[in-house]
């Protein structure tokens, strides 16, 4: 309900109680918004307060006005401050989602020289591997390969299903830092485009991030893949 005599302008209200319906799945994906007309009899204000608020949330692109045809709902934008560490989970929780994931592998490998590389370790040594997928109320989002120091055995046997791997580290480190990070589109390979449920040629974002501890010593390198139209990095 409105409240009528609030200092927030009506159109701010009912854009917030449209926004409220994407964001909690009450209005989905590709459905089509009720008419301008039906929208002032269910909010009881003007047709130009209306057109305010489906115009900005169109601007911010939670809507889509189609000539002719009405007005769609889009898929909402996650957004996600680049510079600052975050963990997937709690990108999601700071935009009202709910972040899941399945462990597909873990356990002790030796990887190719570019990551024992970057976790600063001779050739041929021992690592740990973790690979995840990520999903975001249940749907698959992106596929997360992680690998650290085999000093992080003990999260081998950690539960990391639904739960965020960042949380388990602090525990342990004290602090997260991150590193050098690179942004870069990519195609996703035959296993990626199964588990995310995309076409080949569907393009992506690629994450490669080198992640450090509050001491400056190498935590583990993370390479994710998916993210897709629903991510919005910005920059500060």
């Amino acid at each position: 309900m409105l409240e009528y005599n609030s200092v927030i302008p009506l159109f701010e209200q009912v854009k917030e109680a449209i926004r409220a319906d994407i964001m909690t799945g009450k209005l989905k994906e590709k459905e089509k918004l009720p008419s301008w007309i039906n929208l002032t009899a269910q909010y009881g204000v003007s047709v130009i307060t209306v057109r305010r608020a489906v115009s900005e949330l169109s601007d911010e692109g939670l809507l889509e006005m189609k000539q002719g045809k009405g007005t769609y709902v889009r898929s909402p934008k996650i957004s996600r401050e680049f510079q600052k560490i975050m963990s997937f989970t709690e990108v999601c929780k700071a935009n009202g989602l709910t972040a899941g994931s399945k462990v597909l592998k873990r356990g002790i490998v030796v990887p190719n020289k570019e990551i024992l590389s970057r976790l600063q370790l001779p050739p041929k040594s021992q690592v740990v591997e973790i690979i995840r997928l990520r999903t975001i109320e249940g749907k698959p989002c992106v596929v997360e390969r992680n690998h650290f120091p085999i000093e992080y055995e003990y999260l081998l046997t950690v539960y990391l299903e639904d739960q965020s791997l960042y949380e388990c580290l602090r525990e342990r480190v004290g602090g997260v830092v991150r590193g050098r990070t690179y942004l870069e589109i990519c195609w996703p390979n035959a296993e990626e485009a199964r588990l995310l449920e995309v076409e080949l040629k569907t393009p992506l974002l690629r994450m490669v991030g080198d992640i450090y501890d509050i001491n400056n010593n190498i935590l583990h390198v993370c390479t994710q893949v998916g993210f897709g139209e629903k991510f919005r990095f910005y920059i500060n």
